[in-house]
């Protein structure tokens, strides 16, 4: 991880420019060791995603009413659970911290039930939901340019099907961009 040290004021001036996602707060990162990232600081975090994936519930609880979902998967694509030994690693690697190995223990159920609610939310027009038509089959750190255009690519083809789509979902009521949450997983 290349070290960058950026202020407050910095994270002001980015966050201008964007279109703010799900979940995003004032944090500097300074640096990674392992599974964790520590912030200017020195406060250590660990990935929130791992018990909400993509986090619907937790939008509708925050009071929005349009909400967004871009997944990465495919409709079909279901988690399955960790293998013991993954598992037992789990378990002493993180000894000291119980509710993460249970949370660990059940994500590909907490998961598979999201996006079953997903389903059905998209069902009844509550969300609207952005996917892949076909698998993307990248691996976590891709370097391979041409798998990576690939990617961008299919994301462009399906993004031109489903604009006018999406652009009816959100003139439903005359949202402003502040008013409609994006969730991406």
């Amino acid at each position: 991880l290349r070290r960058i040290i950026m202020s407050k004021k910095y994270i002001e001036e980015t966050n201008a420019g964007l279109i703010h996602t799900y979940n995003r707060f004032p944090v500097v990162f300074e640096k990674g060791e392992g599974v964790y990232l520590y912030d200017d600081e020195g406060k250590k975090y660990l990935d929130g995603g791992i018990s909400d994936s993509i986090p619907v519930l937790q939008c509708e609880k925050m009071g929005y009413d349009k909400i967004i979902v871009i997944l990465t998967r495919p409709l079909e694509y279901r988690k399955k659970p960790l293998n013991e030994k993954m598992m037992k690693l789990i378990e002493l690697r993180y000894k000291k911290y119980p509710k993460f190995v249970e949370v660990m223990r059940n994500r590909y159920k907490n998961y598979n039930d999201t996006v079953e609610m997903i389903i059905e939310k998209e069902k009844r027009g509550e969300i609207f939901v952005v996917r892949p038509s076909s698998p993307i089959t990248l691996g976590t750190v891709e370097r391979n340019p041409d798998k990576l255009q690939e990617v961008y690519d299919l994301g462009v083809l399906d993004g031109k099907k489903i604009i006018t789509d999406l652009k009816r979902y959100l003139e439903e009521y005359k949202l402003s961009e502040k008013d409609a949450k994006i969730i991406t997983s």
